[in-house]
This record gives structure tokens, sequence and C-alpha cells, in this order.
């Protein structure tokens, strides 16, 4: 078992069959444990069709699974999003008697993000079987809603966060700002953030990166340049991402110079995201002498820019 526990862990299948066989060639019967060990590794290499095809080996062997059993087989599928295939299993461990965990809950939850009506019916399901939902749970309601741009049922689920007592975090909060980013709705955002201070939360280097995002994708490089300003009055150091995604918003502008001397004021090394960006803003504007300039620096600091 300790051999195909090391095999399992690194999700190779193939040396778990071997020493499975080696196993069973040398006159020992596997159990329970042992189809467990097997069936994570298989989950862990994300191979469902071998997963049960062990689960088949493991019934025909008369060993009965157990809630590790089905735990494996239902994180499995979410974890590939298959939410057919792991409403089915979570059906049959029910069915047999075994309760879920509520980091069962929080696993199948996430493999429903982008799937919105079956992330509420698990949410939904995890409230009938008397489980609390956590800030793990909310944080992967969230980060669906966020992805989507779907500013409106983030503002819900707040709300039912805060009512059923979850105080939020950074995460939450850096997730609704990006959620708002992606929606263009540069004033929500700014709005949240004054939540997110009302709510005794500090913000942090992602906050403000988000914050900027949000306006550089407007290209609105006045309140790129206040935010960069708040940034460093909270003590927060802007690092090259800071200055990508500024520069970004900048170049859209039609102003790349705007952020040239705050880079070299910073110390931050630029990144191949920062020189490219450079290059771009400059070469919108037709601008050869600065172009030259910038791609000599990368050059010098042994940066490799990327085709495309």
């Amino acid at each position: 078992t300790t051999l195909l526990k090391g095999h399992a862990r690194k999700g190779n299948t193939a040396q778990c069959h071997h020493w499975y066989d080696q196993m069973v060639s040398a006159g020992v019967q596997p159990n329970v444990q042992t189809f467990n060990t097997l069936l994570a590794g298989c989950a862990a290499s994300g191979d469902s069709a071998l997963m049960e095809e062990w689960f088949g080996k493991m019934q025909a062997a008369g060993v009965a699974a157990n809630r590790i059993t089905y735990s494996i087989m239902v994180t499995g599928y979410a974890k590939k999003g298959n939410m057919t295939q792991c409403e089915h299993w979570f059906n049959q461990m029910v069915s047999e008697g075994f309760q879920p965990t509520v980091q069962m809950f929080t696993t199948i939850l996430n493999g429903c993000v982008g799937h919105t009506a079956q992330m509420e019916k698990w949410y939904r399901k995890m409230k009938t079987a008397g489980f609390r939902a956590n800030l793990a749970t909310f944080h992967i309601l969230f980060k669906n809603f966020a992805r989507h741009g779907n500013t409106a049922q983030c503002g819900r689920w707040y709300d039912q966060m805060v009512a059923e007592g979850v105080q939020p975090d950074v995460h939450i909060f850096n997730t609704i700002l990006d959620g708002c980013a992606a929606a263009r709705d540069t004033a929500l955002m700014e709005k949240w953030f004054d939540r997110m201070q009302a709510a005794g939360v500090p913000a942090n280097e992602v906050t403000y990166n988000t914050l900027l995002k949000g306006h550089a994708g407007t290209a609105n490089t006045a309140r790129c340049e206040h935010w960069y300003n708040q940034m460093v009055a909270a003590g927060v150091r802007p690092n090259a991402q800071t200055f990508s995604t500024l520069l970004d918003g900048c170049a859209s502008a039609g102003d790349t110079a705007l952020m040239e001397g705050k880079i070299q004021a910073a110390g931050v090394a630029p990144n191949e995201v920062t020189y490219r960006t450079l290059l771009k803003g400059h070469a919108r504007k037709g601008n050869t002498a600065r172009c030259q300039y910038w791609y000599d620096q990368m050059v010098a600091a042994g940066v490799q820019q990327v085709s495309g």
C-alpha cells in the first residue's frame, strides 16, 4: 500500500497498476485503503475512466466502499467539471448512508464555476444538508460571478454572506473588484473599494492592481494616476504588474510617456510585459526614438521578448 500511495500521489496510474498486480501475485489481498489509494491516483491524474474501472474491480473483489471512497469519486468528477457524474456518485454515496462534508461541497461548487445554475443548485443542497457556508465557499461563488462580470450577483451574494455571519476578507473584496473591472464598471468598483475600507479590510497589492486594471481598461489615465498615488501613499509597493497595467492604459490613451518617470523613480525592474507595453505605446505614436531606447534597455536587462 505504501508503494501504491507514493505513485498515486504523483498520479502515476501505470505504476499503481503494476504494484497492484505484484501485490495480488504475492498473495496479499487488497482492502478498502488499497483501492482508495488507487482511486485517488486516478483522480489526481484526471483519469475518470480508469477511476471507474478500479471502482468496478473493488466491487468484484468484494471490498465495500466507505465514505472516503465516495468522496474521491465525487470530488474527482467535480475537479473535472463533470457535474452529471459528480451528482451520480453523490447520490450513490448518500443512498449508501454516507454523509457529505462541507469540504466536499466546497470542491463540488468549485467544479461548477462557469455554470451558475449548477452552482446555486449545489449551494441549496449544501444548506439543505445542514451545512453552514464558510469563507472558502463564498470565495468560490464570487469567483464564478466575477469571472463573467456579473456584479449584480456579486452584490446579492455579498449580502447573503454577511447575513450568514461570514465576514469578508481581502480575497473576497479583490474578487468583487475584479468582477467590476471585467464589467468595465469603474464607478461600482470604487464603491466596493469604499465598502472594503468601511469593513476595516486593508487593501493589498492585488487590490490596487485591480483598481488600476479597471481604469486602464477604459483608458482613464487620470484615475490610474490617482490610484497609483493612493497605492504609494498607503505604503503598498508597486511591482512590474502594476506598471504593465498602468502602461497598457496609457498606451490605449496615447499617453505612454506619463508613466515612464514613475517606473524609473520606483526602482522597479520592468518585465517582458512591461517592455512590450512600452514599445507598443510608443509605436502607436510613431515615436521610433523611444522605441529604440526601450528596446535597447530590454536587451541590456537580459529580458527576452516573446513573439507576438
